[in-house]
This record gives C-alpha cells, sequence and structure tokens, in this order.
C-alpha cells in the first residue's frame, strides 16, 4: 500500500492563503517530495504530520488487511486533492516534484484527479480481493 510521494498533494481547501500583490493565492501542500516553492525551494508541507498521524490510525485500528485499506481509503478522501477546483488561483511559486509550475499547468487538475482515482483503484482493489 505505497504511494509515490509526487502524487500525494493535498486538497486546495487544506493549503493556506496568502497574497501577492493583493491577491488571494493558494498555497497547496502535500507529501515531502510533492511540492516546493520555487523550483527546488522550501517544500510545502503543511499538514503532512496530521495526515500520517490518520495514517497510523487507520492501520493501527485495523484487523484486516480489508479494514486497513478501507481506512486509508477514508483518510485519502479527506486529504486528497482530486481535481477539485480550488476557491482562490493556486500561487504561481508552487512547483510540483517535477519542477513545472502547477499554477501554469493547464491539466494540473485533471493530473491531480487521475493520481486520486489510481490511489483509490489501488485501496479498491485490497479491498475486493483481500491482498
Amino acid at each position: 500500500m505505497r504511494t509515490a510521494t509526487g502524487m500525494i498533494i493535498f486538497k486546495p481547501s487544506l493549503g493556506l492563503v496568502t497574497q501577492l500583490n493583493g491577491q488571494p493565492y493558494v498555497l497547496l501542500q502535500g507529501h515531502v517530495g510533492a511540492l516546493t516553492k520555487n523550483a527546488g525551494g522550501t517544500a510545502l508541507t503543511v499538514g503532512m504530520a496530521a495526515f500520517h498521524d490518520e495514517l497510523r490510525a487507520a492501520f493501527d485500528g485495523s484487523k484486516t488487511i480489508r479494514e486497513c485499506a478501507a481506512g486509508i481509503k477514508q483518510v485519502v478522501a479527506k486529504w486528497v486533492w482530486n481535481g477539485e477546483a480550488p476557491k482562490v488561483p493556486i500561487h504561481p511559486a508552487v512547483t510540483c516534484h517535477q519542477g513545472g509550475s502547477v499554477a501554469e499547468d493547464s491539466n494540473a487538475r485533471a493530473k491531480a484527479a487521475a493520481n486520486y482515482a489510481a490511489i483509490q483503484a489501488m485501496l479498491d482493489s485490497i479491498i475486493s480481493n483481500g491482498v
């Protein structure tokens, strides 16, 4: 039940809203390795400890693999960006693990939706198959 950390970008509603030239922007957050402010700059990881705490609770509170996957699926649904539109624009300095600006990527929402779907599909497979 491992996922590439670059896929773990938190929902825009969990990001930090900041101002740039008088306009609000969201600084997306995520797992270390997913996002930085400016290419190669500060990692944007606010919330990562709480995210991990919830994952550990789902794991520790489970008696079976299926229960564990179902619990993790709920954590993912709460935290991981599924492609929904942010309420304010994404800050132009937010860069993905591949180095490009998330705000300038016209496919950013579609990529987030695809990552979310892949994670949920993996968990659904485990729940269905018990493997």
